[in-house]
């Protein structure tokens, strides 16, 4: 299977980032149960750490029952207390029974989205309280946003960047006859690969394929002219791209421009397709042409010939 160079990506850092515009959009505050996706399956991340209202990214490190020490002087409303700061922390919820003092529980009923719809993880909850700065008494911990998937303009917007990185290896560029010099009234046949590409990707910490597929060719014959085709030709004799060189003697260079169409599945799903293209080049090749001209030929019996005009 052929495969896509790309430079080194920080997925890492652009998941961060969606962390990050999540909290800048302000906490979701429910009054009822979020809707609930029997069909998306359950269980426990193994994420923790903590989070301030300003948008400052978790620490991936901290230990999963540990509330972080980043405060904030309001909570998500921007409400304040004099004497008390507002502790947030990003935690899986823990069922009731097995809640320590220090550990959020699970508002019962609520579904827990580990795998979101899209095939991409969510992002755990964020949990927030206050603490008597005099006592250091907290207040329990109440929710300020549930388990959220990413939404499908922050998915393209991963996938586009990972697509426009890629340089796929630009298809060959044959032509029929391949010595180099060809004669201008027989077609001169030109064909390459169509084979897709694919490139495997992992964002947000999910595989993902990649696909380029050749979707339009530009071939540039070097006499001024073009031809452009969803067609990557054939060799003789079954050839469907060609050019003549009709009374035409000289050097030409032959080229071609290939466009690339993308599309991506996701942990194995169903592809979908990416907006925008791309584009490799091939060649160039540079070509003989001869033109082959009649011409009267007056010969004597000794082979003496003048040559006149075709």
């Amino acid at each position: 299977m052929s495969k896509l160079w790309r430079p080194e990506r920080k997925s890492a850092v652009l998941w961060a980032l969606l962390l990050w515009s999540t909290v800048m959009a302000g906490p979701t505050a429910y009054a009822d149960a979020p809707p609930s996706d029997e069909d998306v399956p359950g269980g426990w991340l193994d994420q923790g750490g903590s989070i301030n209202d300003e948008g400052t990214a978790f620490d991936q490190g901290a230990s999963a029952g540990s509330p972080g020490t980043q405060t904030s002087t309001s909570d998500s409303a921007g409400s304040t207390r004099p004497g008390s700061h507002y502790e947030y922390m990003r935690h899986d919820c823990l069922e009731e029974a097995s809640m320590g003092a220090d550990r959020p529980a699970c508002p019962v009923g609520w579904a827990i989205i580990v795998v979101c719809p899209s095939g991409f993880p969510s992002s755990i909850p964020i949990y927030g309280r206050w603490v008597d700065e005099a006592t250091g008494v907290a207040e329990p911990w109440s929710l300020v946003e549930w388990y959220t998937c990413p939404d499908e303009a922050d998915i393209r917007a991963l996938v586009l960047d990972e697509w426009t990185s890629l340089a796929p290896t630009p298809t060959p560029l044959n032509l029929q006859p391949n010595t180099g010099w060809v004669y201008a009234t027989v077609p001169t046949i030109a064909f390459t690969d169509d084979t897709p590409l694919i490139h495997q990707a992992t964002l947000l910490g999910v595989p993902v394929r990649i696909r380029a597929t050749p979707s339009q060719f530009t071939w540039s014959w070097g006499d001024g002219s073009e031809t452009d085709t969803a067609d990557a030709g054939s060799p003789y004799p079954d050839y469907s791209v060609s050019h003549t060189y009709l009374h035409f003697e000289g050097e030409v260079v032959v080229a071609l421009e290939t466009t690339w169409s993308g599309d991506y599945s996701v942990n194995g799903g169903p592809w979908i397709a990416i907006d925008g293209t791309l584009a490799t080049h091939s060649g160039p090749v540079t070509v003989e042409v001869h033109d082959p001209r009649s011409r009267l030929v007056d010969c004597d019996l000794n082979n003496n010939c003048i040559v006149g005009q075709g």
